[in-house]
């Protein structure tokens, strides 16, 4: 599943021009503003790029865990500087964290994963 889906993602960058996005999954907190760091230097010269942290939600308190999340994403951005990149974070419930994170990039059309 995943290489099928890192296929069709690498398709999509070769014939687009544009808007160039790029999903961060962050799971550790400590490692997120390195990761938005790498993503934000991979978008290249000259293209619009997007920027979509994410978070796979998962447990008992789903609700709790999404919307803690998405305040942490969220304040990704305001660490983030003068940056012009459009940055939008988004939090996902899964089981299977590789399958949300595939079915994610297949939802916004991501170019490229950071992990």
């Amino acid at each position: 599943m995943i290489t099928t889906a890192t296929n069709a993602v690498q398709g999509r960058a070769r014939r687009r021009t544009g808007r160039y996005r790029v999903l961060v999954p962050v799971g550790r907190p400590e490692a997120a503003q390195g990761l938005v760091a790498l993503a934000e230097t991979l978008v290249p010269m000259g293209m619009d790029g997007e920027i979509r942290p994410m978070h796979v939600a998962s447990g008992e308190d789903i609700a709790a865990v999404t919307q803690s999340a998405m305040v942490a994403l969220r304040g990704l951005q305001t660490s983030r500087g003068g940056t012009t990149r459009r940055f939008e974070p988004i939090v996902r419930e899964g089981a299977d964290v590789a399958q949300t994170i595939a079915a994610a990039a297949a939802d916004v059309d991501a170019d490229l994963i950071v992990m």
